[in-house]
């Protein structure tokens, strides 16, 4: 918000606001809405509400889940994101939802299907070449509750002159992390898992 960011709305966010129904959201996520309902002041709560569900800004498209839904969608096969890769325009879509980084594209020229998807599981410091011709849905990891068995913070940077886009992991201290959860009451799940990223 500070910093002008381009940021869209999640299926976190849309409930800690009120703007979503919490009744899909597991026990455990529920609870954390709701605490942070609590927490948000006025302030945050208008800024969460002020953002788009799907941001296109200099060919790339910005969602939380998935192109075809935004909020909710988990993409974690190649079928899902063959369907995804033909929702849209742009050549590079970021999202995220599932946790797990993963870069899934496919070729434009000619009509795809299924067998053309291509599939990475970026490690730590590794780039993906953004090729003329393909399209890149890329979820970029997660700074927080990481679910791929790597409890460091992930995220990516992309390097629009040259092309590429890298994963970078890094060590956080998720001791501290874990304390001030339990301080907060947040359920014991939640806080467990941050120390194997599952």
């Amino acid at each position: 918000m500070e910093l002008g960011a381009l940021t869209v709305v999640g299926n976190h966010d849309l409930g800690s606001i009120e703007m979503l129904s919490l009744a899909p959201f597991n026990r455990d996520a529920r609870r954390a809405c709701e605490w942070t309902r609590r927490v948000l002041d006025q302030r945050a709560r208008d800024f969460l509400g002020s953002l788009p569900e799907k941001l296109s800004d200099n060919d790339m498209l910005l969602v939380h889940a998935s192109p075809r839904d935004p909020v909710w969608e988990y993409v974690q096969t190649e079928t899902q994101a063959y369907e995804n890769l033909l929702e849209f325009e742009e050549q590079l879509c970021f999202n995220g939802h599932s946790h797990v980084p993963e870069v899934f594209s496919i070729g434009i020229g000619e009509e795809p299907d299924l067998d053309d998807v291509q599939s990475l599981t970026p490690d730590n410091g590794e780039s993906v070449e953004i090729e003329a011709g393909r399209r890149y849905l890329a979820n970029v990891g997660s700074i927080g509750q990481p679910r791929d068995g790597d409890p460091r913070a992930c995220y990516a940077v992309l390097d629009s002159d040259r092309g590429k886009l890298t994963y970078h992991r890094v060590h956080y201290e998720v001791s501290r992390t874990q304390l001030a959860m339990r301080e907060a009451e947040l359920p014991s799940f939640l806080i467990r898992r941050l120390s194997v990223g599952r």
